[in-house]
C-alpha cells in the first residue's frame, strides 16, 4: 500500500509543479515578477498601507517588500510616497496600469483554471476538493487546531474566490 500512497504524492506533485511553471509563464508574459502579484492583490483592499503593513501581511521581510516595491514603481505598478509624520514610512498605493495589470491576471488564471479542468463534472470537482480537503486534515493532524487551520484556509479561499467572481 505504501507505493500507492508514494504514487499518488508524486502525481500531486507533479500538478502542482507543472501549474506553477504555467504560473511563472504567465507572470512572464505580463511583464511581470510572480512575487509581485500578491503585492497587488493585498494593495487592491489596502491602498495606502505601508510597506510594513505588506510585510507583515505577505509573511516576508520588509527589505524584500522595499526592493519587489522599487521594481514595481519603476514599472509604473505603483506609487510610493514618503509618510509626512513619519519619514521612515512609505506609503503605497496602486496605479491604474497595477490594477489593469490584475485584471489581466485574474483572465489568465481563470483560462488556466478552465484548461486545468476541462472535461470534469461539477460533481467531479467538488469529490476533488473534498479528497484535498482530507488529505489536508490528516497533514494537520486530527486536532482542532487542524480543524481550525483548515476552516480558515476555506474561509481564504472563499473570500478570494468571491472577490476573482465579482471582478474586485
Amino acid at each position: 500500500m505504501g507505493s500507492r500512497y508514494f504514487d499518488a504524492v508524486l502525481h500531486l506533485d507533479k500538478m502542482n509543479l507543472v501549474r506553477r511553471m504555467r504560473f511563472y509563464e504567465t507572470a512572464r508574459d505580463l511583464g511581470v515578477y510572480h512575487g509581485q502579484m500578491p503585492i497587488l492583490f493585498y494593495l487592491l483592499d489596502h491602498n495606502g498601507c505601508t510597506q510594513k503593513d505588506i510585510a507583515e501581511e505577505l509573511m516576508v521581510t520588509p527589505a524584500s517588500i522595499a526592493i519587489s516595491t522599487k521594481r514595481m514603481q519603476k514599472s509604473g505598478l505603483i506609487d510610493k510616497q514618503v509618510r509626512e509624520s513619519n519619514l521612515r514610512e512609505n506609503i503605497v498605493t496602486i496605479t491604474d496600469k497595477g490594477k489593469k495589470l490584475v485584471e489581466e491576471w485574474r483572465e489568465a488564471m481563470k483560462a488556466l483554471d478552465a484548461k486545468q479542468f476541462s472535461g470534469f463534472s461539477d460533481d467531479e470537482i467538488d469529490l476533488l476538493v473534498s479528497m484535498i480537503d482530507r488529505l489536508t486534515i490528516n497533514l494537520e493532524g486530527d486536532s482542532d487546531t487542524g480543524r481550525d487551520r483548515m476552516r480558515e484556509l476555506k474561509k481564504k479561499v472563499s473570500e478570494a474566490e468571491r472577490k476573482m467572481s465579482s471582478g474586485q
